[in-house]
């Protein structure tokens, strides 16, 4: 990167992080968050270096008359730098498939974005400005560490209350995303199943449903009975199995088909009834098998892709 270059980018990252004039901080916010949108992999470490990360999670407590739009933005560059390609070999994938940097997860969460980031997503806040929040929370939840300090910041119960039919389809599909990296931990899946989520989530299955809210909500579903002890049984009880088994039809997209796949092979291993409801509606275990193995080798497939 040409030295004139890298200046711009250090005096715009001062300026996120000065008392300049709004309108000048504004401007120069929408400067690097377009930045970190075009995903260049020199301007993104050039942004790093010059502090770009810990003066985005500063403005995510700005308070004044353009509130969310300021955080709207700065939280949405922030997860396009944990979305980042930047160091190869830090990739993983979140429930939505996508590619998350290890390196540029634990930076935003060192920087303190996570309790800032779980504030943002109480009633009240603009639909837009929850869901670039939920889905920065869903892809930090994909490290255990984050996961833990997004659990104990007491992001769980909020995250429930955006799986309600009333808000925005979007903001469903982060937070479901989210509850599903943060259920494989016996403690945190607990509070979830407590927390009212098998229903909320069961309810997200349906026909209704964007094809990307049902899958993250079958894909939380999938995890919650190998570590919350009957939780099998209420998610069954819920009508879970049938809705499960109509997005397996033909008329269903793909991705949510495999989901689909996979969370009633899940609920296989723990309850009968499951089993039985499967069995009297005509699908193998061997048809759910090849399901699962084509979702998971798609993941694979992408996580290789985005990493080369």
């Amino acid at each position: 990167m040409p030295p004139a270059a890298q200046r711009d980018i250090v005096s715009l990252v001062r300026t996120l992080g000065s008392d300049a004039r709004p309108v000048k901080q504004h401007q120069a916010l929408v400067a690097v968050a377009a930045m970190c949108y075009g995903q260049d992999r020199a301007t993104l470490t050039a942004l790093t270096a010059a502090g770009a990360i810990p003066a985005l999670v500063k403005l995510l407590k700005v308070v004044g008359g353009r509130t969310a739009d300021v955080h709207r933005i700065a939280a949405g560059a922030l997860w396009d730098l944990a979305e980042s390609r930047e160091a190869r070999g830090t990739i993983r994938c979140h429930p939505d498939g996508e590619p998350i940097s290890a390196a540029a997860s634990a930076a935003i969460a060192a920087a303190g974005a996570i309790p800032r980031l779980v504030r943002l997503l109480v009633p009240g806040t603009p639909g837009e400005v929850q869901e670039v929040a939920a889905g920065l929370l869903c892809d930090l939840a994909s490290s255990a560490e984050n996961a833990g300090t997004i659990e104990n910041t007491g992001a769980i119960p909020r995250l429930l209350q955006l799986l309600a039919p009333d808000t925005p389809a979007q903001v469903q599909r982060k937070a479901a995303g989210a509850l599903t990296n943060l259920a494989p931990k016996r403690d945190y899946a607990v509070t979830i199943v407590s927390g009212g989520a098998i229903p909320r989530l069961v309810q997200l299955l349906g026909p209704g449903s964007p094809v990307e809210v049902q899958r993250n909500a079958a894909m939380a579903l999938s995890s919650l009975p190998f570590y919350a002890t009957d939780s099998a049984a209420a998610i069954v009880a819920a009508g879970a199995v049938p809705a499960l088994l109509k997005m397996l039809g033909a008329g269903c997209h793909t991705r949510a088909q495999h989901a689909a796949a996979y969370s009633l092979r899940a609920l296989c291993f723990f309850s009968d009834e499951a089993l039985a409801a499967i069995d009297a509606a005509g699908v193998s275990d061997d048809e759910l098998s090849e399901m699962e193995g084509q979702m998971l080798d798609a993941v694979q497939a992408r996580t290789v892709q985005e990493g080369m």
